[in-house]
Formats: C-alpha cells, sequence, structure tokens
C-alpha cells in the first residue's frame, strides 16, 4: 500500500515537473512585437523588438537608448550587462543614432513609460 501511494506521489511530481517546464520554456522565448503593439499589457513578459536608434547615450556604464519603428520606445542596458552583450558582431560601445538594431528584453513601467531592460541585442 505504502509502494502505491509513493509511486502515485512520484508520477504525480513528475507531472507538474514537465507542466512547469513547459510553461517556463514559453515564457522564456520572447514574444516577437512591433514598437507600436508593445502597451502594459506587456509589463514584466520578455520581448524581442526592432527599430532604428533615434538617441543613444551613456550615464555611469548604462546605457540608455530610444529606439524607434512608428512609435518610439527607451531601452537600458545596464552597466553590469554591458560588457556580456558586447560581441564581435554587436559591439555596444560603437551603436550609433540611425543603427538599425533588434533588441529583446522585458518590459517595465519606470514613471509611467514603458521601456525595455534589455537582456540581448543585434545589429540589423
Amino acid at each position: 500500500m505504502e509502494n502505491s501511494n509513493l509511486l502515485a506521489l512520484a508520477a504525480a511530481l513528475s507531472l507538474l515537473g514537465l507542466l512547469l517546464l513547459a510553461y517556463a520554456a514559453q515564457s522564456a522565448s520572447p514574444q516577437k512585437l512591433q514598437i507600436p503593439e508593445i502597451n502594459s499589457s506587456h509589463v514584466g513578459k520578455f520581448v524581442e523588438s526592432e527599430g532604428e536608434i533615434s538617441s543613444i547615450y551613456a550615464h555611469n556604464g548604462n546605457y540608455f537608448i530610444t529606439l524607434c519603428s512608428g512609435d518610439c520606445i527607451s531601452v537600458v542596458i545596464f552597466k553590469s550587462d554591458v560588457s556580456a552583450m558586447s560581441t564581435h558582431e554587436t559591439n555596444i560601445y560603437l551603436l550609433r543614432k540611425n543603427d538599425r538594431i533588434s533588441v529583446r528584453g522585458k518590459v517595465q513601467d519606470y514613471k509611467g513609460q514603458l521601456e525595455i531592460v534589455a537582456s540581448g541585442l543585434a545589429l540589423r
């Protein structure tokens, strides 16, 4: 009797683990959106979007980009992520106004404005 209960519990926990893995895999892939499609319902979600750099500046090692394609959105790259995101193909230090980039990251509301906290980017 104890063995069958233990087996049932193990099967239930395995199924729960598989469901959690499936959910995590789905939420880990970014939702591809055009900048005008990004709204408050995306806060806390991982997205990917593409646009042209309208402005870029650095402050205390953090990078702030205004990315436009129809509408504009702010993109933040925190100092702790800059070197990890700077690759041979996409050197953050060399990004300039009018460069076209694709950015992946989490949408957040900062002082009433939506922004993307970047976790990856690539030149297009």
